[in-house]
């Protein structure tokens, strides 16, 4: 009795070049992927989406591959794994990240995306879609997969640019929305995202473009260098927004401030006039028998007067300061 076929839902590709052709490898999680790695024509490409942790394991186990292989300690034919971030946003305009991790063995590409908006799917079009007689090799994948990773940066950096515009026509506005400082906790959260995404990718674009191991095409190392440009670049401009939005931030903890005094100005102001008439009245609510003006017929009137008339000063004098 046979077992069931595993799932292959996590499989956006499985191809075979060679011969200048991609062939697609039938059974990735059997054996055809055996056969199609120990291929000494070509290369085979394997993208897996949010595969189970136990059966990437094993895959990379049947292919020989190591955990991971920091690029600028590996040999000639020793496999290099390249990990860059991904961004993206969603229809409700959130951000989104994922990771994508590349290992490149002699004669395979091992890509698997980890989040939403992964390249793989885009990326498989176009290599199918390849013009003919175009050079494809493992690093073709790479430099495609890296290069739609990198160019969707600025998209992302120009959402935040939008929203960091909005929030300073917001917090310069006459009216203040209460709602700024939640949507600058938000914006800062999704820069955090961001720099998590795009930093790591600098240092193994940078060992790619310029160590001597392993060896590249050249038209592969000036790609590289021109994509690390545009990483740095971005990671640049990232950290630019992060600066202006701190500025906003603060410049709205001062606004905020400065109501907080005001408020406490006008505070102070009513109970100033209400502590004039307290004590006036807790006077003559002492039961004294020898009162200013107690037996008088118009001592009553004469107290409300002067109740009220110092109530009115106060109030003119605070006023004309600005407290009120």
């Amino acid at each position: 009795m046979t077992g069931a076929a595993p799932d292959t839902a996590d499989v956006v590709a499985c191809l075979r070049y060679a011969g200048g052709r991609w062939q697609e490898v039938a059974d990735p999680y059997g054996p055809g992927l055996d056969r199609a790695a120990e291929a000494r024509e070509g290369f085979t490409w394997l993208a897996l989406r949010d595969p189970p942790a136990d059966r990437l394991a094993e895959v990379r186990r049947r292919l020989g591959l190591p955990e991971a292989v920091d690029v600028a300690e590996a040999g000639a034919d020793d496999p290099v794994t390249v990990e860059v971030g991904t961004v993206g946003r969603d229809p409700a305009g959130g951000l989104r990240t994922g990771e994508l991790t590349v290992t490149v063995a002699p004669r395979l590409v091992l890509a698997v995306h980890r989040g939403a908006d992964g390249p793989l799917g885009a990326v498989a079009h176009h290599l199918a879609h390849r013009r003919h007689g175009a050079t494809v090799d493992r690093w073709t994948v790479v430099l495609d997969l890296v290069q739609h990773v990198v160019t969707g940066y600025p998209d992302a950096l120009e959402a935040v640019a939008g929203e960091i515009n909005a929030l300073e026509e917001l917090v310069f506005d006459d009216r203040p929305d209460d709602g700024v400082v939640n949507r600058i906790h938000r914006l800062k959260r999704d820069l955090v995202e961001l720099r998590r995404a795009m930093v790591p990718a600098q240092r193994p674009l940078g060992a790619l473009a310029d160590g001597d191991e392993p060896p590249l095409p050249g038209r592969v190392r000036r790609r590289l260098r021109q994509l690390r440009e545009e990483v740095v670049q971005a990671v640049e401009q990232l950290n630019g927004y992060d600066d202006l939005l701190n500025s906003i931030f603060q410049a709205r903890l001062a606004q905020i401030s400065v109501a907080q005094n005001d408020d406490m100005r006008k505070i102070a102001s009513w109970a100033a006039i209400a502590a004039v008439q307290t004590i006036v009245a807790g006077i003559y609510g002492m039961n004294f028998s020898d009162m200013p003006e107690l037996h008088w017929p118009y001592g009553y009137p004469a107290v409300l007067t002067l109740m009220a008339g110092s109530a009115a000063l106060l109030y003119w004098r605070l006023r004309r300061a600005g407290w009120l």
